[in-house]
């Protein structure tokens, strides 16, 4: 895996969680040795990104360092819920590990922004249509040519 590419999944595995890790535990989240992660940390915030800690103590990204957002519609947020949620059951271990984390982004951006309360209700109202859907989903017959769980 390439420097690059690993200083993003840092971030990411920063991203989320809202409370300190440790560098021995995004070590072993990202394969790396714990030298490996001091030295990221260090490249990171030399390079801007707000990451408050220290060795021993663990590790956090700030609230509002994130990658700029990315635009979609009620209906495609939906079906990128619903389908990283099945995913999530339906998958693999490492698919469905895979799908917590692409929904982690998301979902942290909208608990963190500062919404006006006219938002949290429409929020809260969809957010009860998706658990709907889902609870469908859970009783209907699985697809032609997919076995059931």
């Amino acid at each position: 895996m390439s420097r690059t590419s690993r200083l993003f999944m840092l971030l990411d595995a920063l991203r989320g969680h809202r409370r300190p890790v440790t560098a021995t535990r995004l070590a072993e989240a990202l394969s790396v040795s714990l030298r490996t992660i001091y030295r990221d940390i260090g490249t990171l915030v030399e390079l801007g990104a707000p990451i408050d800690g220290e060795a021993g103590i663990g590790y956090v990204l700030r609230a509002g360092f994130f990658l700029p957002p990315l635009m979609f519609t009620e209906d495609e947020l939906e079906a990128l819920v619903l389908g990283a949620r099945w995913v999530e059951r339906q998958g693999d271990a490492g698919l469905a590990r895979a799908a917590g984390t692409a929904l982690a982004t998301p979902l942290m951006t909208i608990a963190t922004a500062k919404l006006p309360v006219t938002q949290f209700k429409h929020l809260n109202s969809w957010l009860a249509r998706i658990e709907a859907r889902e609870s469908w989903q859970r009783t209907a017959s699985p697809a032609p040519g997919v076995a059931a769980a």
